[in-house]
């Protein structure tokens, strides 16, 4: 039986990718300042459209929709560098109450966006040293592994047999 298993990673590749992803959640964050301002002004009263629309005046260089989905009333964000499947969604209240969520809430079930800052500025400490150290031994541990499905191979070991289950997952 063969695993298959990752790619060998490589650090240019991976620092690139780490870099991305700390514009993706500084842009994540200030996105999400935004919404966070204009819908305060919304606290307590019934959700319509104007929601959407003080939000697009805000956000002229996005699309901006709101709709209800699972009886939910959410906002959603794309364009200008968001690919419409990568949206950004913000939860605003109930279908069956028709009532904005109080401010508390809405930071509450949106809290994935509040903590893209914290996240952003933790991956800011990581220097390429560390990633090529982290990097070296993902590498090194990876290349054990396939000669450990090399070996097993050679012999035809199940690796039940040799004490790996991979059913077990």
């Amino acid at each position: 039986m063969t695993i298959q298993f990752e790619n060998q990673l490589d650090i240019n590749k991976t620092w690139e990718g780490i870099q991305k992803k700390i514009q993706d959640q500084q842009e994540n964050y200030r996105l999400w300042k935004i919404v966070e301002s204009v819908l305060t002004r919304f606290e307590g009263q019934k959700i319509t459209k104007r929601i959407e629309t003080a939000l697009q005046k805000e956000l002229p260089e996005y699309t901006i929709y709101y709709g209800t989905e699972f009886g939910l009333y959410n906002i959603y964000i794309w364009g200008n560098g968001i690919p419409y499947n990568n949206r950004k969604g913000y939860l605003i209240g109930w279908v069956s109450t028709s009532q904005f969520l109080s401010m508390d809430q809405v930071k509450n079930s949106n809290m994935c966006w509040e903590l893209e800052k914290s996240r952003s500025e933790k991956l800011q400490t990581l220097t390429r040293d560390q990633l090529f150290f982290q990097v070296e031994k993902w590498n090194t541990g990876l290349q054990a592994m396939q000669e450990v499905n090399k070996w097993s191979e050679s012999y035809e070991l199940n690796y039940n047999n040799i004490g790996f289950d991979v059913n077990s997952r």
